[in-house]
């Protein structure tokens, strides 16, 4: 709906002041959940800094990972391992997973463009595929959860594998239960 506020009031009943004290109240409320939002991102950034660095090097001080607080909570200090494989980097990945006998964590797909062609076309070049080698674009991936984890596994036990190639970096993390 929308008025014409240079023309007669065709309702006879729009009262101009009460729309605009909403108006400034939907303003103020629009201005206090900014504020509030604010508040929460700078708890939320000081929550990660407790549980990504101060306690963890407390801990660490200490030389514990875990303990139970006497009411019964339980805290844990874990660290995991991320990484990416960037695309120049995947050859010396996919050669090093190979050696290591981990070569199945990557993942191929091989895709060919077909263009515009009916059923009939693209069931023969499916056929084709299985049986000849037919050249296409191939990707090769990790996925980001199995590389985690297949890094958290060879860091805890201590293998020299090339960090640069596989773009490691550690997090460390409170977890309290």
């Amino acid at each position: 709906m929308s008025f014409d506020y240079g023309a007669e009031d065709p309702t006879g009943d729009v009262n101009l002041s009460e729309i605009t004290a909403r108006v400034v109240e939907m303003q103020q409320k629009v201005r206090q959940a900014e504020e509030l939002e604010q508040r929460c991102k700078k708890l939320r950034d000081q929550i990660t800094h407790l549980s990504s660095v101060v306690i963890p090097e407390l801990c660490e001080s200490a030389n514990m990972s875990d303990f139970t607080l006497t009411d019964g909570t339980k805290v844990s200090v874990k660290s995991r391992f991320f990484g990416k494989v960037s695309e120049e980097n995947m050859d010396a990945a996919q050669q090093y997973l190979e050696g290591v006998g981990d070569g199945a964590l990557i993942k191929r797909q091989i895709s060919v463009d077909l263009g515009k062609c009916d059923e009939e076309q693209a069931s023969r070049v499916h056929e084709a595929l299985q049986t000849v080698d037919v050249v296409g674009e191939e990707k090769r991936s990790i996925h980001p959860s199995t590389l985690s984890s297949w890094l958290t596994q060879q860091m805890e036990s201590g293998a020299d594998i090339p960090t640069d190639v596989f773009g490691v970096y550690r997090k460390v993390e409170t977890k309290i239960k």
